[in-house]
């Protein structure tokens, strides 16, 4: 489990360096999304994939049980100087191992290394941490769904709208809320009655946006990303998909909207603004000044459109994922077992206070 949550780490964090690099400053919002949804996607599956092809040709990887090889034990052979005492120490000791008698290519000494034992103590932590923290993101999730459902029923009036064949509810809560939209057994958005004083043109522009969110489902990508949030809790990545998929969803709706406004940049940001003021300031609570800047920024620049490189671009990344988590499991593999050891000689130390070991004792130990 530690192991699969390490590459996965691993792998979102070199995602993240590769989106940065080749494929944010290039790409349409839009595919810039879709780039990023794969790229979280083969990061916790790709793992899982590689460990079940290399299960089926029999090699051992870090994923599941396996048998412990002698090779991990190379680190803890004792000197070639230090050899012969270490046997002569070994002679002496009362029932040194089970073995019918003491062989000198069997032995291991316990060198304390401060590495594993940050990383023990951090599994330890992680183990104590992660299982109550899933329990209370699913419990957020299940309450966010649950006030959605409270809004449907709870609205004190509810408006149909019907635009390019499709409807939609206007909810009006019973409190102020920000303006919003969400999917469940139908297309929702959240308005208010001030809204309602904004002139037509005005009013299709909040209309649009919401409409757009509801198109792309950006409720649940929001709550299947708090989903994640369990596994990669102190994944500087996670934060940075986050962050970046809040942002590319109000860019994808700004433009949605435009379109259907005819790209008229100058009214679109006056109802930005609008919305900014204290009569409406409950209405964008969701976005403050910095977030603001840069929707605007983004509408005023030219707007960048499909090309065939973003789509080869992806593709690219995708295979450099892919080799890369090649290459990082059978070497996280030999980590993980090299701790196992290092944690099993470290309590056998603590225990009797020896320094001196059984190879193959260790390893039938290891193996049961």
């Amino acid at each position: 489990m530690y192991a699969y949550l390490l590459e996965t780490y691993l792998l979102s964090i070199l995602a993240a360096l590769l989106y940065g690099c080749f494929v944010r400053p290039f790409a349409a919002p839009r595919y810039r999304k879709y780039a990023l949804l794969l790229l979280i996607a083969l990061s916790m599956s790709l793992p899982l994939i590689i460990d079940n092809w290399a299960t089926q040709e029999g090699e051992p990887t870090c994923l599941h049980q396996h048998p412990v090889t002698e090779i991990v034990c190379v680190d803890y052979c004792p000197h070639p100087e230090e050899l012969p005492v270490c046997y002569e120490i070994a002679l002496l000791q009362e029932r040194f191992c089970d073995c019918t008698a003491v062989s000198k290519e069997n032995l291991l000494v316990f060198r304390q290394n401060h590495w594993y034992d940050l990383c023990l103590w951090a599994s330890a932590w992680c183990g104590a941490f992660l299982l109550p923290l899933a329990i209370v993101a699913i419990g957020l999730c299940l309450l966010r769904i649950a006030y959605l459902v409270y809004l449907v029923c709870r609205s004190c009036r509810r408006q149909t709208l019907s635009l390019q064949g499709k409807t939609y509810t206007l909810l009006h809560p019973p409190r102020p809320l920000a303006v919003g939209s969400f999917k469940l057994w139908h297309n929702y958005i959240i308005w208010q009655r001030e809204l309602d004083d904004l002139p037509p043109a005005e009013r299709e522009v909040v209309l649009w946006h919401e409409i757009a969110h509801l198109e792309q489902r950006d409720t649940w990508l929001k709550i299947l990303l708090g989903c994640l949030q369990p596994i990669w809790a102190v994944n500087p990545a996670y934060y940075f998909f986050q962050h970046e998929l809040g942002h590319l969803c109000e860019e994808i709706a700004d433009q949605f909207a435009l379109r259907r406004i005819n790209h008229n940049v100058s009214l679109y940001v006056s109802v930005l603004l609008k919305l900014k003021s204290p009569t409406f300031a409950f209405a964008a609570q969701h976005f403050g000044a910095g977030a603001l800047k840069k929707r605007v920024l983004a509408m005023t620049q030219r707007p960048q459109h499909y090309n065939k490189a973003s789509t080869l671009g992806v593709i690219i990344l995708a295979v450099l994922l892919y080799y890369a988590a090649q290459a990082i499991q059978p070497r996280l593999a030999q980590e993980v077992d090299k701790m196992r050891v290092y944690q099993t000689l470290a309590q056998d130390n603590q225990r009797s206070g020896r320094s001196l070991f059984c190879k193959h004792c260790l390893l039938e130990k290891l193996n049961k």
